[in-house]
């Protein structure tokens, strides 16, 4: 079931006030986001978690074995990505520059 049918499934039964069993309602789902969405062009992977573009669009789709193999593979891909420093910002420049003074 998709999300969305899943969502529609879930307010008509409240609509019509049917007993739902917590079983019935959708359960959490493992997902290794971080919230931090950007795809490394080098790799292909996500800096935040690691995945590919399209494990991230399958991820819901994915049984949960297969989402367990892709989590597996994880922390040697986010080994592989070049973590680029953060820029420096205009605040912590000044202050380098005052502290030096």
């Amino acid at each position: 079931m998709t999300r969305r049918l899943h969502h529609l499934w879930l307010a008509q039964c409240m609509y019509q006030r049917k007993h739902i069993r917590m079983d019935d309602v959708m359960t959490a789902i493992e997902t290794p986001c971080i919230m931090l969405c950007s795809i490394d062009d080098t790799t292909g992977y996500c800096f935040g978690c690691g995945r590919t573009r399209d494990e991230v669009g399958a991820w819901y789709n994915m049984t949960p074995e297969t989402r367990r193999a892709v989590m597996a593979t994880l922390p040697a891909r986010l080994a592989t990505i070049e973590r680029k420093p953060r820029r420096e910002t205009r605040r912590s420049r000044m202050s380098r520059e005052n502290a030096s003074s």
